[in-house]
């Protein structure tokens, strides 16, 4: 039998278990507004896609500022893209999406410098449903630990005939273990699973409600506030 104190120090350890997830689950959102922000955009945007390239440095050190793809703590890679109107596109790519895309696994590439050839990148990318976002403020308070975020998995079979699409949420492709998906090696290894799953394949890709190939769903430049973490 356990002593009275092994019963007492269970007792308190789950009323402090029970505390922490009842505040993690439903406590108060983390508020941005008191932030001091006064960065630099650039600098911010350099922070977070900081990666080195040795084919064409921007400057003397060898860390570019518009990087058209490197990588973090997970697999796959971040891709961004810098299109003529301002803001950057920017996507988690998986291995298959990489290969997809003529990207190097391993080593960051930076963008070209040719307008034209980054328009059609950005384009690409699109395709992909890479998001477009004014400013990486934007980028910060969209978040992502939510179970409701949005997931989109795309998948292109090579002979041109139409996109796989599979959108879920966060708990839902847990539940699911959708993941599997970015698992895929190939394109089409990648739509095969996603339509596997149950996605929903689009003859016209036009038809596909989840992507804006033109760019024309994205909101006027204008008609965005420069900084919303402030509210």
């Amino acid at each position: 039998m356990p002593s009275m104190f092994t019963q007492r120090t269970m007792v308190i350890v789950l009323i402090l278990f029970l505390i922490v997830f009842l505040y993690d689950t439903y406590g108060p959102e983390t508020d941005y507004s008191d932030l001091d922000i006064e960065l630099d955009q650039d600098m911010l945007i350099a922070s977070r896609e900081n990666c080195i390239c040795d084919d064409e440095p921007i400057d003397g050190f060898g860390k570019t500022y518009f990087p058209r793809s490197n990588f973090v703590g997970s697999s796959g890679g971040m891709i961004t893209g810098w299109p003529a109107r301002g803001g950057y596109y920017h996507l988690k790519c998986s291995l298959a999406e990489l290969d997809y895309l003529g990207l190097d696994r391993f080593n960051p590439t930076n963008r070209t410098g040719d307008a034209k050839e980054e328009e059609a990148w950005c384009a690409r990318l699109r395709q992909l449903g890479a998001k477009w976002y004014p400013n990486i403020y934007y980028d910060l308070a969209e978040g992502g630990d939510g179970i409701e975020i949005p997931r989109l998995y795309l998948g292109w079979p090579a002979d041109g005939g139409g996109v796989w699409a599979l959108q879920s949420t966060k708990f839902n492709a847990n539940l699911r273990g959708l993941g599997r998906i970015n698992n895929a090696f190939t394109m089409e290894e990648r739509w095969w699973k996603i339509k596997e799953y149950g996605g929903t394949f689009y003859a016209d890709p036009k038809d596909c409600p989840y992507l804006d190939l033109d760019g024309s769903k994205e909101p006027d430049s204008k008609e965005i506030d420069c900084n919303p973490l402030y509210g």
